[in-house]
């Protein structure tokens, strides 16, 4: 193996060890914050409707709930952040470990789902292909779970913030109901259109790559 392909071989190797480094980070995520999360959310949501269901509301209670529930949503959208720019990585490290096993020229895998000319786990990545409401995918996944759990921390914080201006116990209710409902969905969407860029970016990024692999006539 020549001095090149030794280089290329230990950068493959620190690729993969890269991506499984970031797959373990992002599984003990959501092993802990959606629980945490929910929990937090449930707790705070019942702690806020006691200070707040009756005839008088107790203030105080209701300011805690608020400045609880303001941390509570910040760290959550702060792990969010910290999970999108994880995707980032994880989408580069892909682009780059295709990128080398086309250097490598290793053959493709005999009868496998995707057709390529040159293969590797990478590159032979298969297409989406599974389907349970909507098609089956890592980044849909975390979206419909961190974007409801973002928008179910404003449903405390609504509540109380509006229990602490005189409003009605129904209609704080209702607002916060309202607004929690918003907010996933708001989240949500954005959380796709963010991975949807994502993959336009690569696409194209593939499709540069295949024209620079064609030689020249």
């Amino acid at each position: 193996m020549d001095q090149k392909h030794q280089k290329l071989d230990l950068e493959y190797e620190q690729i993969n060890e890269n991506f499984r480094f970031l797959a373990d980070v992002r599984f003990k995520l959501l092993a802990l914050v959606p629980t945490l999360g929910g929990a937090g959310v449930f707790v705070l949501a019942r702690a806020g409707l006691q200070a707040g269901g009756g005839a008088s509301s107790s203030t105080s209670e209701l300011l805690t709930v608020v400045v609880v529930g303001l941390f509570g949503f910040l760290a959550t959208l702060g792990v969010t952040l910290y999970d999108q720019r994880n995707s980032e990585l994880y989408n580069a490290l892909i682009h780059r470990a295709k990128h080398l096993e086309q250097e490598f020229e290793v053959p493709s895998t005999p009868g496998g789902l995707r057709k390529t000319h040159v293969g590797g786990q990478f590159r032979e990545r298969p297409e989406k292909h599974r389907r349970l409401v909507f098609k089956a995918g890592h980044d849909l996944g975390l979206a419909l779970i961190y974007g409801p759990l973002l928008g179910a921390w404003l449903f405390p914080l609504a509540y109380a913030a509006s229990r602490m201006v005189a409003t009605a116990h129904e209609s704080a209710l209702a607002c916060a109901a309202a607004l929690a409902a918003l907010g996933a969905a708001v989240f949500t969407g954005w959380l796709v259109a963010l991975d949807q860029h994502d993959r336009e970016l690569y696409s194209a990024a593939a499709q540069r790559d295949k024209v620079a692999e064609k030689p020249a006539v």
